[in-house]
């Protein structure tokens, strides 16, 4: 002490005493605290503790220094609180995947900090896949896709089996799609699983001729212009609900013909909205010819299977490259005389607006 001036030195408490320099009884005492402020805070967390799964919680653990600080208490804060959170006694909680940056503040005033990220992972929950049933044609392949739960799982890796290789074949890189090859006709399970948490998830897959699952035995236009079509499902295990199809006109010198309602299209589509079970041949009076006109006798007309619908609401669509088209070309060329006695069996050859989209002579045998 100089000149009355006290310095502070070290952390603790002293007692300073003041004595007359001409009369030594003449004293007074001092009691002086020395405090000492935060000069540095680290976290000395094992790195293990700093990787947490949704839901963990973790104590973070921090060095004060200097080792004497008169005040080691410290504030805390989450600088990401969607991903963690801390509360007051540096317990931090995941909440949801990413990285949070943990903040420490020397609560002395010293305004010294300390941080340390903790990394969050989103475990797997689960896996499904969509449908419980898939067609694939025979010979080729088809993508099945999982999906991994929650989406935002960080392990997405997936793996994929075949009950039956005989039937259809899986190949996959871990991802959630997997490549099924159709062996040979048949039904077989697929089941994929998770690499984080062993989920598992099946679906059926149905291997077969799908693209000529229904032929066409009879297509042909009678003396009276009418389209009359006989259709056969050639599946042995397959209800079907309904075919799709689409039918192009020719007119008498093999020209293509507008037949829609639009005034545009040379062509229309058509559908067969019955049950039809395996092996059976269609009824006349079933099939729908949509926006479908025909001003002029038809010289040829072009039927193609677009696809169907089975029992079980399963649509197949046959690829563009393997329809089969249906032929019928007119070897009798008969003058055309349609009669207009408002009768729709008579009033052949025009759509009829008051009613569904029957073809023309409405007993559906096209």
């Amino acid at each position: 002490m100089k000149n009355g001036q006290i310095a502070g030195h070290k952390a603790g408490i002293c007692t300073v005493t003041c004595t007359s320099n001409s009369d030594p009884d003449v004293w007074a005492e001092l009691t002086v605290t020395v405090s000492q402020l935060v000069t540095r805070i680290e976290n000395i967390n094992p790195q293990a503790d700093l990787t947490l799964k949704v839901g963990e919680t973790v104590e973070t653990d921090w060095s004060v220094l200097p080792s004497d600080a008169t005040n080691k208490g410290m504030t805390f804060k989450s600088q990401q609180p969607k991903v963690a959170t801390v509360d007051s006694f540096g317990v931090v909680t995941a909440v949801g995947r990413g990285v949070a940056t943990i903040v420490a503040t020397a609560a002395d005033g010293s305004k010294k900090q300390g941080t340390v990220k903790i990394t969050v992972i989103q475990p797997v929950t689960g896996v499904s896949i969509p449908k419980d049933l898939y067609y694939i044609q025979r010979g080729t392949s088809a993508t099945l896709r999982a999906v991994v739960e929650p989406r935002n799982a960080n392990n997405q890796k997936v793996y994929w089996s075949s009950e039956d290789e005989r039937i259809a074949t899986v190949r996959s890189n871990g991802t959630s799609t997997g490549s099924v090859y159709g062996v040979s006709s048949g039904t077989t399970t697929v089941t994929a699983w998770t690499d984080d948490g062993g989920f598992t998830a099946s679906t059926r897959v149905r291997i077969g001729n799908f693209n000529e699952a229904v032929m066409v035995e009879e297509l042909y236009v009678d003396e009276r212009n009418n389209i009359r079509i006989s259709l056969r499902n050639m599946t042995t295990d397959i209800t079907l609900e309904n075919i799709c199809y689409t039918i192009e006109c020719y007119d008498m010198q093999g020209y293509p013909m507008i037949c829609n309602r639009d005034g545009e299209s040379t062509s229309f589509t058509g559908d067969y909205p019955s049950l039809l079970e395996p092996l059976e041949r269609t009824v006349h009076g079933a099939f729908r010819f949509r926006n479908y006109v025909i001003p002029d006798q038809l010289g040829a007309v072009i039927l193609t299977v677009t696809g169907w619908t089975d029992a079980d609401g399963i649509t197949w669509t046959i690829p563009e490259s393997e329809r089969i088209p249906a032929q019928w070309t007119r070897m009798n060329l008969t003058p055309y005389h349609p009669v207009d006695d408002g009768d729709v069996e008579d009033d052949v050859g025009y759509e009829v607006d008051d009613g569904p989209d029957y073809e023309p002579d409405g007993d559906g045998e096209g």
